[in-house]
């Protein structure tokens, strides 16, 4: 459940008129994760990130007017992913840093909470405590 929160919010977060959000998404499908949780994330995301958009967009500005990553901006922005994904965006951009420099801690932290209230929702809702206890199929 926490990678799905973090994916959700990474999704929810980015402006959704380029690829990379779909993109995101259709990788976040592919990986073990509560697709539920998912798709909630990236929904209640998607209204509070236009809160953070003009944070996103400083961020994205600084890194795009930055003078020694210039070279590095020309290279890519001959590239179709580059414009594809709209990485010539600072919202974009400012983004994707904030998120990539997030991403780990705010998994961890998503994983505590997680596993702090698993076991009273699971109570709340009369279900099973632990997968391991609960009899497998194969077993006799």
């Amino acid at each position: 459940m926490a990678l799905a929160i973090v994916m959700g919010i990474l999704v929810g977060a980015l402006p959704k008129f380029s690829v990379l959000p779909w993109v995101v998404g259709a990788v976040a499908m592919l990986l073990p994760l509560n697709l539920v949780t998912f798709i909630l994330t990236v929904a209640v995301c998607t209204f509070a990130a236009a809160l953070l958009d003009p944070w996103f967009h400083q961020v994205g500005y600084f890194l795009l007017t930055e003078p020694s990553l210039q070279g590095t901006w020309r290279y890519l922005a001959q590239t179709e992913a580059f414009v594809w994904l709209q990485l010539n965006n600072t919202v974009v951009v400012g983004c994707l840093l904030v998120w990539g420099m997030a991403a780990l801690p705010m998994y961890f932290v998503f994983k505590s909470i997680v596993s702090i209230l698993q076991p009273g929702v699971r109570r709340m809702f009369g279900l099973p405590h632990d997968s391991a206890s609960q009899p497998s199929a194969l077993s006799t």
